[in-house]
């Protein structure tokens, strides 16, 4: 009987071969759905795990903006270890997306340091951040990252970072003359000022100089053509949120040739302004360097290769030097991604900075007593700008309490055990997604006492032990990473925002703007915004007016 079924069936697909195909393609589509939504749940051993109550909806995203809304993450998150644990089983998107949420450092080592290649990040995430910035080191994997890695370590060594601070306190320099200039055409004592849109515009020209050689002018105008490509790209995707929209062009890259729509059109055309500037600034540095090396260099046309020291000359020598090279492709996207994380990092920091220093008077004026004796800070060396104490534990308290990086994601590339501080272990199936909630690193009282959510740059004198334990290349700070995919630029945003915070706070006051009440939204970068105005994008007004002692807001 069995075999005249067979052998019938196989007769109906000789004579249907289409409908038998698309049968066939129908079931195996089922069956994918039905494993991914009931089986694969059912089995995973995030069921073993405790965690908060199943918001029991089909589609529900609850806990995914507890954990990620950062107005709110910190205390929900610190209710949850006092309550689950240190290893908490989370809903993402919907009832079969169950996900870990580990605060344990030994488990967040494992996958940052030890397991890097079983813990990639999400291919959802990569293609969006892929799609606005091009495949550089920050957002690769695999071979290809360790490639990238190599080349552009170099160009962030300790000698490197001293070559750029000449720049930097260039640029502060110059963000202090136009404030000040601005202050006195408004014929006031003081004037509001957005600090988002100013120092992100002079992290943006700071870094295109350190960074690439760049001469954009953005401190004083924004008429460049690759500032303004960044800026309208960012303006049609980044400061709106991601829409519906941006999450069908993650599921389906195609959309964006088919049926383009205007934020697709505005991303086609920054991009080939970016990739056009890139191109011709890769081509002169590397054929300047090459004819030096020939000996062939003409000295009346370029300047010598041995005095440009910025970090795209220093990436052009490592990658010539090199067996597997980058190809012009892979350098332009460094270029591309580099100029965005590279300025937002350090802008988004100063930022914050200056916003914790207008809420807390007293410290804006104590750290103001340590730089004023030696203000100007010398531009010579960096180690006028490490000499100050306090100075360092206010940048790190401010990027501790608003780390520019909020969390970061990983998924299981097989199945795993991971280890964990209790020695027990947390089993993991391929493809389940692992949150790092570095805030929450940052914020545990746990771990920084009853006042971690207060702002204390005195912690930083005597550091807790547990604080010592955070997984981070720089110690008590999670925000840049740690292991193969940590920051490689985390040295310089410390120096360049201490430059900045130096120049301006030696030059002016800095208070709350009246009646803005600010709050945080987490859009790849923590970002200020105002409420009741979030469609105007990111915002950080404050009142800043010249400082002399005689006008001082006493604490």
């Amino acid at each position: 009987m069995s075999t005249a079924f067979f052998t019938a069936a196989l007769e109906w697909i000789e004579h249907h071969p289409i409908l038998a195909i698309s049968l066939w393609i129908t079931a195996y589509i089922w069956f994918k759905v039905i494993n991914y939504m009931v089986i694969a749940p059912y089995c995973s051993p995030m069921q073993d795990l405790p965690g908060p109550p199943k918001p029991g909806k089909f589609l529900d995203f609850q806990h995914i903006n507890l954990i990620m809304n950062p107005n709110i993450s910190h205390q929900k998150q610190q209710e949850m270890r006092e309550e689950y644990g240190m290893n908490i089983r989370i809903q993402g998107f919907g009832y079969w997306d169950q996900r870990l949420l580990t605060f344990d450092t030994k488990a967040i080592t494992y996958i940052l340091s030890q397991a890097t290649e079983l813990y990639p990040k999400p291919w959802q995430t990569r293609r969006m951040l892929c799609r606005l910035l091009g495949d550089g080191v920050p957002f690769t994997e695999g071979d290809q990252h360790k490639r990238q890695r190599k080349v552009i370590n170099p160009a962030f060594a300790p000698q490197a970072l001293r070559n750029c601070y000449p720049i930097f306190h260039t640029k502060a320099a110059e963000l202090r003359d136009r404030w000040t200039g601005l202050i006195n055409s408004s014929q006031t004592d003081s004037t509001i000022l957005d600090m988002h849109h100013w120092l992100t515009r002079a992290s943006f020209d700071t870094f295109a100089a350190a960074g690439f050689g760049m001469k954009l002018d953005a401190i004083q105008n924004e008429d460049n053509e690759l500032y303004l490509a960044y800026q309208k790209m960012f303006d049609v995707t980044l400061n709106k949120g991601l829409s519906m929209r941006g999450m069908l062009e993650i599921l389906f890259p195609w959309l964006d040739w088919v049926c383009p729509d205007a934020a697709a059109k505005q991303i086609k055309k920054s991009k080939e302004i970016i990739k056009k500037a890139a191109e011709a600034t890769v081509k002169t540095k590397r054929d300047a360097i090459v004819q030096a090396m020939n000996g062939d260099f003409d000295a009346e046309k370029s300047v010598h290769p041995r005095s440009q020291k910025d970090l795209l000359s220093l990436m052009i020598k490592s990658n010539l030097s090199e067996s597997s090279k980058l190809s012009d492709t892979e350098l332009i996207s460094q270029i591309h991604s580099l100029l965005f994380v590279g300025s937002d990092n350090t802008a988004l920091s100063i930022c914050w900075t200056l916003y914790y220093l207008s809420l807390n008077p007293a410290i804006q004026t104590r750290l103001r007593d340590e730089l004023l004796p030696h203000a100007p800070v010398n531009s010579s060396s960096t180690r006028d700008i490490s000499q100050f104490p306090f100075l360092d534990a206010v940048v790190k308290e401010s990027i501790r309490l608003t780390g520019p990086i909020h969390s970061t994601i990983r998924v299981a590339s097989c199945d795993d055990t991971i280890p964990t501080e209790d020695g027990v272990g947390v089993k993991i199936h391929k493809g389940e997604f692992i949150h790092l909630p570095f805030e929450a690193l940052s914020l545990a009282k746990e771990t920084w006492g009853e006042d971690a959510w207060e702002y204390n740059p005195d912690r930083w004198s005597k550091l807790p032990e547990a604080a010592k334990r955070i997984p981070g290349i720089i110690t008590g700070l999670a925000t840049f990473s740690v292991g193969s995919h940590s920051c490689p630029g985390a040295q310089f945003a410390i120096m360049e925002a201490k430059t900045f915070i130096a120049e301006l706070i030696t030059s002016f006051e800095f208070l709350p703007a009246p009646e803005k009440k600010i709050f945080k939204n987490n859009i790849i970068m923590t970002r200020p915004f105002v409420s009741g105005e979030a469609s105007k994008g990111p915002q950080l007004p404050m009142i800043v007016r010249p400082y002399t002692p005689s006008t001082a807001t006493k604490a």
